[in-house]
């Protein structure tokens, strides 16, 4: 599977088990490239060196150290899972393992002994789902940041004549922004008081290019007055923040405008003073909009540190130390807080940015934050996609057998395995199914009888179950239907698609019987090789080779990885010792990769020890041992006398 530039998706399999990432390996290899970590300390280092090139985790729940729902946590708070999905793969398959792996973010979660067919649908539906995502944000970034480009560009030019008729520097309003934006960033990261997301910093930031918009209607004798203004020269300049606002409250098809709120505020209200002594309206406090207070420090700062036609430029240092001292006006203490807090940087900053218009990782931010907040419909199909697959994944779990199919409602799509289509005689993926000549020759009479069905189901009863017949192998056969209707999570739940099984009624019974109960071990020769000693010893090779692809090759290359793997050793190692932790570890770890492999006898006594560990009873569980050392010492030398013989 490759990615826009013919690249495969880089695939990290982190597991403490080197039998378990080797047949994981082995199933993706083809497709992807894959990087192995045997920690969750290994997974961040892999993560931090391949930045930006990881496109999906599979990841263990029980490992030494830093567990699987540690590594989750950690990944969502560097907001790694924003872009790097994860599927949980555990020998763990109880509901509150599942349901935690969801909550903790993980994008699915698959259940040892899985199907390598299945592992390799989950990693690639996810893979193509999250690339999608990342397509979708990069598409709607470039938009906005087109859109913010243009915006700027506008305000820009109308700022700056407002500067030309003041004699001002081209340097002043990118100054106002760049630092508008670092002290509304700072305030963010210190408070949560107001409220503040990255779409509001990026509105005001845009809207204090027009702080002093009024100054256009000031006359010249007065706007480039070199020495110190008159009283009533003052009281006139003083009047530009009403003259500004005036004239945005005037554009009236507007108004309604997040960026003209923003900007009127700032026109209006950015020379007001924390303790009320400011103008025009002598607003004290936070009775001062904050984009108007943060405004206002910037303005101050600027002024300072630039040379006018009445002063000499002010070192930043200085202008800082009159600022908090309090002697250019009362400031709000949290503001002037973060004004000490970003000093180190804003020099840097101010030097080095000369544009005003955002750059694209800044507009990405934003983007993200309107897609979680679901204001863009494609945001929402792409979480419904998200929502469909997680409900397949919980119903396909237990039904591997028979003609697996999807139906996704919008767009109308239908999905079958592909053995099922073969057998159907149709295509995989069949687009508007209802309306397909395909579907429609396979029997009209059952496909009414199931929409039927489907039409009558609700969330709260998701069920489908009937029989009927569908032409299979150029043939009307009788079948039975077991279906799931999925729907949408809110609180009125939408239908979103159906996942179900097509049983044919003419596979002979006692195949179906050796299929579906693995009761039958009888000997059997796979590929040339013949299974008979492992049959014996508790080992179900017809279920293994099948969960292997059919490939006898590879399940004979992951034996031999079996009898090197030392989890066997560190579990006796724990016993003895008595390290309860480390014995739950090991001995979870041997029944996830036992029932992989199939060695059906190893995998029992496993789990039993597993659950009575989890149940604190560490005696009974340690009892287990001679058994379960005898019975693994007779499986490992079959595999020994076998792996010789091939």
């Amino acid at each position: 599977m490759e990615d826009l530039f013919g690249r495969k998706y880089k695939v990290l399999i982190v597991d403490d088990s080197d039998t378990n990432r080797a047949i994981l390996a082995e199933i993706l290899r083809e497709e992807y490239d894959i990087i192995e970590a045997d920690s969750g300390e290994g997974a961040f280092k892999v993560l931090q060196q391949e930045q930006g090139e990881i496109s999906l985790v599979l990841l263990d729940v029980m490992m030494p150290g830093m567990d699987g729902f540690e590594v989750l946590e950690r990944m969502n708070r560097l907001g790694i899972m924003e872009d790097v999905p994860v599927i949980m793969i555990s020998a763990e398959s109880s509901p509150g393992f599942i349901t935690k792996a969801y909550d903790f973010g993980a994008a699915d979660y698959v259940s040892r002994p899985f199907e390598s067919t299945v592992v390799q649908r989950r990693v690639k539906n996810t893979i193509t789902l999250y690339a999608k995502q990342r397509r979708l944000v990069d598409i709607v970034a470039n938009q906005i940041y087109e859109k913010e480009k243009n915006s700027n560009l506008m305000i820009s030019i109308l700022s700056h004549i407002v500067e030309f008729r003041n004699g001002e520097s081209g340097s002043h309003v990118i100054h106002i922004n760049i630092i508008t934006e670092l002290l509304l960033k700072q305030l963010m990261r210190k408070t949560k008081k107001y409220d503040l997301s990255q779409t509001d910093i990026r509105l005001i930031s845009t809207a204090s290019s027009l702080h002093d918009i009024g100054k256009i209607a000031i006359p010249d004798e007065i706007l480039n007055k070199p020495g110190r203004f008159t009283p009533k020269e003052y009281e006139i300049m003083k009047t530009h923040s009403e003259i500004g606002a005036s004239m945005l409250k005037n554009l009236t098809d507007y108004q309604d405008e997040p960026l003209m709120k923003a900007s009127y505020e700032i026109c209006r209200w950015h020379h007001e003073r924390y303790d009320g002594k400011g103008y025009p309206d002598g607003l004290k406090g936070d009775e001062i909009p904050i984009s108007a207070q943060i405004v206002s420090i910037a303005d101050v700062y600027d002024a300072l540190t630039s040379e006018r036609c009445y002063k000499k430029a002010y070192s930043h240092e200085k202008a800082i130390e009159m600022i908090c001292g309090g002697e250019c006006g009362a400031f709000n203490p949290l503001i002037l807080e973060c004004l000490l807090d970003i000093s180190g940087d804003l020099q840097k900053e101010l030097q080095s940015n000369t544009s005003g218009i955002k750059n694209k990782l800044e507009i990405r931010e934003v983007t993200d934050e309107i897609l979680n907040n679901n204001d863009l419909s494609a945001s929402g199909q792409m979480l419904q996609q998200l929502e469909l697959e997680r409900a397949k994944a919980d119903f396909f779990e237990s039904e591997l057998s028979g003609i697996t199919f999807t139906f996704q409602s919008s767009p109308p799509v239908l999905t079958l395995s592909e053995s099922g289509a073969e057998r159907l005689g149709v295509s995989r993926v069949i687009s508007d199914p209802l309306e397909s000549p395909e579907i429609k020759k396979l029997s009209d009479e059952t496909l009414n009888r199931l929409l039927e069905a489907v039409s009558h189901a609700a969330s709260s009863d998701p069920a489908v179950n009937m029989s009927g017949s569908i032409l299979a192998d150029g043939r009307m056969t009788d079948c039975d239907i077991r279906c799931k209707t999925l729907w949408m999570s809110s609180e009125q739940p939408n239908f979103i698609g159906v996942s179900g099984v097509i049983f044919l009624k003419d596979t002979p019974a006692e195949e179906t019987h050796n299929k579906n109960n693995k009761e039958d071990i009888s000997a059997k020769e796979i590929n040339g090789m013949d299974f008979t000693l492992l049959n014996q010893v508790g080992i179900n090779s017809d279920s293994a080779v099948e969960r292997f692809m059919g490939n006898a090759n590879l399940y004979a290359k992951m034996l031999r990885k079996f009898l090197d793997d030392s989890t066997f050793a560190k579990l006796t190692a724990a016993v003895a010792e008595g390290s309860g932790q480390e014995a739950l570890e090991a001995s979870h770890t041997l029944k996830g990769v036992c029932g992989n492999l199939s060695i059906e006898s190893l995998f029992t006594l496993f789990s039993d020890q597993v659950a009575i560990m989890r149940e604190g009873r560490w005696d009974d569980a340690y009892a287990m041992m001679t058994e379960i050392t005898e019975k693994y010492n007779k499986v490992t030398e079959a595999l020994r006398t076998w792996l010789d013989m091939q």
